[in-house]
């Protein structure tokens, strides 16, 4: 305050009415206190400066608007206050009912229902009934007949629990109820009686008791019996006079004593009995050192002298007797080794139906030795020799080695130059096979294809691979003609072309001496085998004229049908047909002697350049 109050105070209303008391202090906590000369005044009419001055009425309330004081109250609706019975009502926005009405009383049911009782509908119209079949206590569900549900799956299966809604079970296809843990099958059984578990390692256990399976829940039923605890035994009984089957396999337990042992006395039975009675006990006689084997007589063994076994010497022996003694592996091979290690000595007889072999195989430095009476006669080298046509040859010392083959010795060889020569710096590689001994003819003539194939043999000059065939064309043909040149393996029986190893292409348009480099195939040869040339062309109208042999002058190589008293006679094989490509093969019986419509122009091969 701005000054002291002193007494007497008066108090007095905004409307001056005046009430006095006996006041020594005054407080303001709310509105405004000024001091003017002796006067105090308060003034609330503002409310401190911040409070509400004005009221207005919403919608669904009456009063107006209040500055200083009055009363807000609902505001009447249309709908008349009174009782509804199955009420039909209209509400506002603001939660209000704007219309109200009674139904028609489709909320009252008739029936008669007792305590814990489910209701269900009645076969009256809104009339409900209830039965003692179908209960519930407050906490459980009694239903005494069955419920139908759907068929649910694995993931979700019908029957469920609250915390886990995917293990359960359900119905599995239309025959089989399922089991389901976490979503996925472990147990179906079906209408025939069969139980399925399923999971990643499935297994039938107990907790701590036996495993029994048995029928009927063991009337008149055999059993399994897994005992449970630590060295449990697996029992199984059969019932009454029953028998075990293994595998098809009747086992009889009726005679058991001690000492028996399991006989088998068919295919499909086995049976007890007496150790004496055959279970494990042979008859026969051997001998010290003789080899047991079987005897005529079941269960029996016998020995014999020719074969036995000194085991301080370590010695097998097979002796003569009646028949040549022999060791026999049946089909598969048989070896013979020093050792069981894979590094020994061995000897082993092949195994093949038409074609066996004798493979003598040494450890390390051994060699094969040959011994004549306990004295070695020779030995077989280890070294492999780099040249072809080598021959074995043998020195008074037993040794023996490779070394060049040579002429002599009551045969025929025959021997050509086998190696590339200079004359003035230019090698000399080429060989015209057809000009050389024994079968060519070193003459040349001008001649026309003959649209066969053509056959002519050599012997070939050196070991290799021909890198060039040669022949010369003198006239062109009158179209596209391609001729073929090939090189053919020799039958080694008839001594006929054979098999085509390979072939060069040439061009019959052009007059000129040609060379082919690109054959069709790899051509090896080897020194001093005899091979055929065969020609044709792929045209059997066109022809050309080339430098061919002079048969005149050529030897036969083949018997004929009577003596020879004509120029050329027989101077080469040809096809029986015409042929516009070389075979692939050839057989004597495709093949015909003689001169006519045939011919073969001079060939040249380059061989290992």
């Amino acid at each position: 305050m701005s000054s002291p109050i002193r007494p007497p105070l008066t108090i007095e209303t905004v409307d001056g009415a005046t009430e006095g008391r006996p006041i020594n202090t005054i407080k303001v906590s709310n509105g405004d206190l000024s001091v003017s000369g002796t006067t105090a005044t308060i003034d609330t009419s503002g409310g401190g400066g911040s409070g509400v001055t004005s009221i207005t009425a919403g919608t669904g309330l009456d009063g107006g608007t209040i500055t200083t004081s009055g009363t807000i109250d609902l505001a009447n609706t249309t709908v008349t206050a009174a009782s509804y019975t199955s009420a039909d009502i209209t509400v506002d926005a603001q939660g209000r009912i704007t219309a109200a009405s009674s139904g028609s009383g489709g909320g009252t049911f008739s029936g008669s229902l007792a305590d814990t009782q489910v209701a269900f509908g009645n076969t009256t119209s809104d009339s409900i009934q209830g039965s003692s079949n179908f209960t519930f206590d407050g906490s459980n569900l009694y239903v005494s007949g069955y419920i139908k549900i759907g068929s649910g799956s694995a993931a979700a299966p019908t029957y469920t629990f609250n915390l886990e809604p995917d293990t359960g079970f359900y119905l599995d296809g239309s025959t089989a109820i399922s089991f389901t843990s976490g979503g996925i099958r472990q147990m179906s059984f079906d209408q025939t009686g069969t139980i399925r578990l399923g999971g990643a390692s499935s297994k039938i256990s107990t907790y701590s008791n036996n495993l029994v399976l048995d029928t009927d829940l063991g009337t008149n039923s055999g059993s399994i019996v897994i005992a449970s605890g630590a060295n449990g035994q697996i029992s199984i009984t059969p019932d009454g006079t029953g028998t075990i089957k293994l595998d098809g396999v009747e086992l009889d337990n009726s005679a058991i004593a001690t000492g028996y042992v399991l006989k088998a006395t068919s295919a499909t039975a086995a049976g007890w009995a007496a150790e004496g009675a055959g279970g494990g006990t042979f008859s026969g006689s051997l001998a010290d050192t003789q080899v047991a084997f079987g005897n005529t007589t079941a269960d029996s063994i016998q020995g014999s002298s020719s074969f036995t076994y000194d085991d301080t010497n370590k010695i097998l022996s097979i002796s003569a007797g009646t028949g040549t003694p022999t060791l026999q592996s049946g089909s598969a091979d048989l070896i013979l080794r020093n050792s069981n290690a894979a590094a020994c000595s061995k000897i082993t007889l092949g195994y093949h139906a038409t074609d066996s072999d004798i493979i003598l195989d040494t450890d390390g430095a051994g060699v094969v030795n040959i011994y004549s009476e306990g004295v070695k006669a020779y030995n077989l080298p280890k070294v492999v020799t780099t040249t072809n046509d080598y021959v074995l040859t043998a020195q008074t010392d037993g040794s023996t080695a490779w070394a060049e083959a040579g002429g002599g010795g009551g045969g025929s060889t025959v021997n050509l130059i086998n190696t590339t020569l200079d004359a003035g710096g230019s090698p000399c590689d080429t060989y015209t096979v057809t000009t050389q001994y024994p079968y060519g003819a070193n003459t040349v003539v001008t001649a026309q294809n003959q649209y066969t194939t053509t056959f002519v043999p050599f012997i070939a000059p050196k070991s290799g691979d021909v890198s060039e065939i040669g022949r010369q064309n003198t006239t062109t043909s009158s179209g596209a003609v391609s001729d073929f040149i090939g090189v053919y393996s020799t039958n080694s029986t008839d001594y006929t072309p054979q098999t085509l190893l390979g072939y060069g292409t040439f061009d019959s348009a052009t007059a000129a001496v040609q060379y082919d480099t690109s054959l069709s195939a790899t051509i090896t040869l080897v020194a001093g085998t005899m091979y055929w040339l065969g020609f044709t062309s792929n045209s059997t109208t066109d022809n050309c004229n080339f430098k061919m042999l002079n048969y005149f002058y050529r030897s036969t190589f083949w018997p004929d049908r009577a003596l020879m008293v004509t120029n050329g006679g027989s101077a080469w094989l040809s096809s029986t047909g015409n042929e516009t490509a070389l075979g692939s093969s050839y057989a004597a019986s495709g093949l015909t002697a003689g001169i006519n419509s045939a011919a073969m122009p001079h060939v040249s091969l380059v061989i290992g350049s």
